[in-house]
Formats: structure tokens, C-alpha cells, sequence
């Protein structure tokens, strides 16, 4: 609202509308929000990824969901001796600007984890 006249408005539409559409969405009933390490098939996964994404676009903690990804290493349709194969990885590795202390409390996992699914298997 900077350089605005006192008499104007400034709104954020989409804002107001990205709200207004996760205010009015049904209760999340899929894979968890967060980091998991139980089993979830792959169209769980993107489903929770994709509602994260949704709930959370104009925040940016979307960055830092610690949710199950696609892997960029394989493509989706990627076979594996006639086996439908899906790669997923996280980052739950520290984040180093968050600990004043250099890390001595630190409690993070700390590593970049790879999950393979081969969903005819499951």
C-alpha cells in the first residue's frame, strides 16, 4: 500500500481468492502433511503433495514440507523389469540458518532419503 492516496485501497485478490478456496476444501483424509515413513502408494503421495502445495502457496512453506517428491532422477512412466517404478525423495537434511548454536542442540535427521516404490509389488 506504499505511494497509495489515503482515499484508495489496495487488496489482494488472489490472496483474498486462494484463501476463500482453502477455507471452503474438504477435510484432508490422505497421506500425512508431513514426513512419514509409512507406506503410501504414489498417487497418495503426489495427492498430499499437490493438497500441501494448495494449502500453503502463498507462505512458501512449501519449501520446507519435508513431504515424499518425485524424484528429478526418474520419470514418472519409468519401468524396471516390467515393474511400474517410482522414486521419491526428501530433504531432511539441517538447515543450518536455523541453530544459533552451531549445531550442538541440533536434532535434525539429517540426510536426503530415497524411497522406491514398485506399485504391482506393493
Amino acid at each position: 500500500m506504499k505511494n497509495q492516496p489515503p482515499d484508495k485501497l489496495a487488496f489482494d485478490i488472489e490472496g483474498m481468492l486462494d484463501e476463500a478456496a482453502s477455507e471452503s476444501a474438504p477435510e484432508w483424509c490422505g497421506a500425512p502433511l508431513h514426513f512419514s515413513t509409512a507406506y503410501y502408494p504414489p498417487a497418495e503421495l503426489d495427492a498430499a503433495l499437490d493438497h500441501w502445495v494448495f494449502r500453503h502457496a502463498h507462505d512458501k512453506t512449501h519449501m520446507n514440507s519435508r513431504m515424499w517428491r518425485h524424484s528429478v532422477t526418474v520419470p514418472d512412466n519409468a519401468q524396471v523389469a516390467g515393474h511400474r517404478f517410482a522414486l521419491y525423495t526428501t530433504d531432511l537434511r539441517c538447515e543450518p540458518w536455523k541453530h544459533s548454536d552451531r549445531h550442538k542442540a541440533c536434532q535434525c535427521v539429517g540426510n536426503l532419503m530415497y524411497q522406491a516404490i514398485c506399485e504391482p509389488c506393493e
